[in-house]
């Protein structure tokens, strides 16, 4: 019997060997390399796939049942004012909090956070456009920790500060014609 330091190495590797007239042969080679040196396995078992062993588990994406989107999506739209817990959902979702968080960015396009940043601003447009609440309530109704932080977030998605929005938004709609 062969012992691993005595098999040659040269050429290509046999994962670089995929196909061709030899390449059934060669694959023979590295499964019986792999039997005779358990230590070299990994390598001849992944053909195609440097880095990667063969495996359905490694393009898994995890997902969220519809039932685990709405009650998540639920529940954060009812805290819109509080602060979320990821633990909490993922309790909620019968998950772990790292598999929650990567099964509702999978299903729903962005992390939960992002999603619910995206409800508040949303919700601070609505509140700007039609009431006279100053910026500071709207930023408390809308979950943000103060005005500072509403209007950093409100900026970065808008591309406007909360005032100069609404100042926009209350312009009457002859103004803006003439203004063009």
């Amino acid at each position: 019997m062969r012992r691993c330091a005595d098999l040659p190495r040269r050429g290509k590797s046999a994962s670089q060997h995929t196909g061709g007239r030899h390449g059934d042969r060669i694959r023979m080679t590295a499964t019986a390399v792999a039997v005779q040196c358990p230590s070299l396995a990994p390598a001849a078992d992944r053909f195609g796939k440097p880095g990667r062993p063969n495996s359905s588990r490694s393009d898994h994406r995890p997902v969220l049942a519809p039932w685990q989107v709405s009650i998540a999506k639920g529940f954060m739209l009812r805290q819109l004012a509080k602060p979320p817990h990821v633990s909490e959902l993922a309790r909620m979702c019968r998950l772990s909090p790292a598999y929650f968080v990567r099964a509702f960015a999978n299903t729903v396009g962005v992390a939960p956070y992002a999603w619910l940043l995206k409800r508040r601003i949303a919700q601070a447009e609505y509140l700007l456009t039609n009431s006279r609440l100053p910026l500071a309530q709207i930023a408390l109704e809308c979950g943000f920790s103060d005005q500072a932080h509403f209007t950093n977030a409100f900026s970065k998605a808008t591309g406007a500060t909360p005032a100069r929005w609404r100042k926009a938004q209350l312009k009457p709609s002859s103004d803006r014609r003439q203004t063009s």
